[in-house]
């Protein structure tokens, strides 16, 4: 298990500069739910189409969620997938306070495998136990169970 936390002061330059960001990225996908908002970045690598292989699960998948909770600070919710073609797979997620400027972030390790439409994860660290999703991959899209991915630059 690595699990780190990022700490900084709370009105440093880039924290402001980040939240502003941030701010005018919400602002800009006002079509999408502030609950659920997510973006990432890709370079376009997969060739298209709709595909559930296990071929084209391999490499970096991200999603960052924004939201305000009720006392109006604002946080980020990332997590990112490695699958990588030895059969493991490493999720890790990393929260922010947006607001105040501090991040917290943990890695858990799985195997992987496909069956079907759905993705079949073994976690083994820090926690065990079996967690089974529909997934489908079109272009640089993975969903997993309804939860849309990027595919992330490497």
């Amino acid at each position: 298990m690595r699990f780190s936390r990022i700490t900084s002061p709370r009105s440093t330059p880039a924290a402001t500069g980040f939240v502003i960001a941030c701010s005018a990225l919400l602002l800009a996908s006002s079509a999408c739910s502030v609950s659920d908002a997510s973006f990432g970045t890709g370079p376009g690598r997969s060739g298209g189409g709709n595909v559930n292989s296990s071929f084209a699960l391999l490499g970096r998948w991200e999603r960052v969620v924004l939201f305000t909770d009720a006392g109006g600070t604002v946080h980020a919710s990332e997590t990112l997938w490695d699958f990588r073609s030895d059969g493991t797979a490493l999720r890790t997620v990393v929260t922010r306070n947006l607001t105040d400027g501090f991040a917290d972030a943990i890695t858990v390790i799985a195997s992987w495998r496909v069956q079907g439409s759905s993705l079949v994860l073994d976690f083994v660290s820090p926690a065990s136990g079996r967690s089974q999703f529909f997934f489908h991959i079109d272009r640089d899209i993975l969903t997993l169970d309804g939860r849309d991915f990027v595919r992330a630059r490497p």
